[in-house]
């Protein structure tokens, strides 16, 4: 990328030069007022499109420093076995192949809650996705009445948090 960059930036001064020399050319009467316009329009022209050039190399330079220094802390926080505290698309799409959601048990069984990730590496690792759902809020013996109220007393009044004596 540098070597890209470097270049452009050659090219860049090339045309300065150029373009300088092209203007003492027209101030001593070497050259006419048409060919001058003609060469100065085609050199700002190319300088241009080598200056956009350029741009472009800086922000895919600048792109890939950042994508590097997030697979080195990744690679960090892997190795430490650390848990991440929030997913990072890059990093994410950079190590993973794909992710294939659904496929068959030991025993040859439809698991409509297998997850299969491919690393970009070959390696595979299945794993359960049963295994990381919530637990459902109102499944059968999650039911807990003094849940329901922050000002349960007795049993009469868990149902609801503003119950009082005074109906007034």
């Amino acid at each position: 990328m540098n070597k890209k960059l470097l270049k452009v930036d050659k090219e860049i001064e090339a045309i300065e030069k150029k373009k300088s020399k092209l203007v003492d050319m027209r101030l001593e009467d070497t050259i006419d007022s048409d060919t001058y316009e003609s060469k100065f329009s085609s050199m700002t022209s190319k300088q241009e499109d080598l200056l956009k050039e350029r741009l472009q190399l800086q922000e895919t330079a600048r792109n890939e420093k950042d994508i590097k220094r997030r697979l080195r802390d990744f690679k960090k926080t892997l190795e430490q076995n650390e848990v991440l505290n929030e997913f990072d698309r890059y990093v994410f799409e950079s190590i993973v192949e794909k992710v294939i959601v659904g496929g068959y048990d030991e025993d040859g069984n439809i698991d409509p809650a297998q997850l299969v990730f491919v690393y970009k590496t070959g390696f595979k690792n299945s794993l359960d996705g049963n295994r990381f759902k919530p637990e459902r809020k109102n499944a059968r013996g999650n039911r807990k009445s003094k849940d329901l109220c922050s000002h349960a007393n007795d049993e009469n009044q868990s149902l609801c948090s503003d119950t009082k004596a005074d109906t007034r």
